[in-house]
């Protein structure tokens, strides 16, 4: 979808990633920065696909998500990432909204249900 992705510098003063070792801290940017990420945060991607672009390990990864889906941040599903709070970090427009209303047709319900959609877009 979008090739640029911000990532705000507060990434890294945030209490979660501030008690994250560094496979952790790298995941989570790659799962926020990955060629297939989108403005809705929920996106089809493959463990060895992840695997393969981190050189993380299977296990490891599949560890880390399992972490990250305890803790509330990252739940995997059928193949299916979908981020929390994503949305609260995109710009608010017409053409970023238009893209999520798109994304919510295709993507799977449950994780629609999961993420939390910022109410106040515009």
């Amino acid at each position: 979808m979008a090739e640029t992705r911000v990532i705000k510098t507060k990434f890294w003063e945030d209490r979660y990633m501030m008690d994250s070792c560094l496979i952790k801290k790298f995941l989570y940017l790659y799962l926020l920065t990955n060629p297939k990420t989108n403005v809705l945060g929920i996106y089809e991607i493959d463990i060895r696909v992840m695997c393969f672009h981190t050189g993380i390990s299977k296990n490891k990864v599949m560890g880390i998500l399992e972490e990250f889906e305890r803790d509330g941040k990252i739940k995997y599903e059928n193949g299916w990432i979908a981020i929390k709070n994503f949305t609260k970090h995109q710009a608010k427009n017409y053409n970023m909204n238009k893209g999520m209303e798109r994304l919510l047709e295709t993507s799977p319900k449950s994780l629609i249900k999961w993420i939390e959609i910022d109410s106040d877009r515009t």
